[in-house]
């Protein structure tokens, strides 16, 4: 199922998004007063000073989008966990678990190409 493969490996799966679904959500974050915003109204303003703004309020945004994020997938999973059997419940759990999917995301050495 594809939803399943789209959930990140720390959840154990793949990790390969459905882009048709993500960019709905993406364009939202990107756009409508969250991580943009700032720069968006100098934009508007066409304003020539610079002012440094703190990069508190951006990390905050970023946090917060990630957390949503992150809750969306729970969702998602929770969700497929009530459709899947006993067997797959429990090959999920071992995906799950810490070091199991770490050669997923492993980067090849340098010398191996």
């Amino acid at each position: 199922d594809r939803k399943l493969l789209a959930l990140p490996t720390r959840l154990g799966r793949l990790g390969i998004p459905i882009l048709s679904d993500m960019c709905t959500m993406e364009f939202e974050n990107s756009t409508h007063s969250k991580t943009c915003q700032g720069l968006t109204e100098k934009i508007f303003e066409q304003n020539n000073v610079r002012e440094d703004r703190p990069a508190e309020p951006v990390q905050r945004i970023r946090r917060f989008v990630t957390d949503e994020k992150k809750e969306r997938n729970k969702v998602q999973l929770e969700l497929l966990r009530s459709t899947m059997s006993a067997e797959q419940i429990r090959a999920n759990d071992l995906a799950q678990l810490k070091g199991s999917s770490i050669w997923l995301t492993a980067l090849p050495l340098t010398d191996d190409g």
